[in-house]
C-alpha cells in the first residue's frame, strides 16, 4: 500500500505547535477513528525531507511498547512540501507531563533529570489500557 493524502482525514481541531510541526486531531473517512495528525515542519527547500522529521518517524516506526504512541502512517498533503504524520490520539502529552515539581530528582544536588526519569518510568510500567 502506497501513501495516502491528507484527505482521507477530517481535521476536528487543533492541539498544539511544536518545534518540529503543528498536531491537529483529525477523524479518518474510512474508520471513523480519530488521530493525532502531525504537519511535518519543512525547514529548507534544498533538502526534500527534514532529517529531524525522518528520524522521529523511524524511531516511532520502530519503537512497539505500549506506552509508546504508534505512528499508523505517513500522509502527503496539497503540495509536493506537504507530508503529515498519522498517530495514536493520546490523552495526556508528554510535555505536560514533564511540568513536575524537580526537587527530589537530582544527581548531587546539581543536575535534574526528569524527562529521563520519565522516560524510564513509561518505559518499565506496565501497559495502561488504552481509551480509544
Amino acid at each position: 500500500m502506497g501513501m495516502r493524502s491528507i484527505e482521507c482525514y477530517t481535521r476536528e481541531s487543533f492541539i498544539e505547535q511544536g518545534s518540529y510541526g503543528m498536531v491537529f486531531k483529525a477523524r479518518c473517512k474510512y474508520s471513523n477513528k480519530v488521530y493525532a495528525i502531525k504537519q511535518i515542519k519543512m525547514e529548507d527547500s534544498s533538502s526534500p525531507f527534514p532529517i529531524t522529521a525522518l528520524r522521529e518517524a523511524n524511531i516511532l516506526l520502530s519503537l512497539k511498547h505500549p506506552n509508546v504512541v504508534q505512528v499508523r502512517e505517513m500522509l502527503y498533503g496539497s503540495t509536493p512540501d506537504k507530508f503529515f504524520m498519522a498517530m495514536e490520539m493520546a490523552d495526556r502529552d508528554l510535555s505536560k507531563c514533564i511540568k513536575v515539581d524537580t526537587t527530589y530528582y537530582h544527581y548531587e544536588n546539581r543536575y535534574h533529570y526528569p524527562l529521563l526519569l520519565l522516560l524510564l518510568v513509561t518505559l518499565t510500567s506496565p501497559p495502561q489500557q488504552r481509551r480509544h
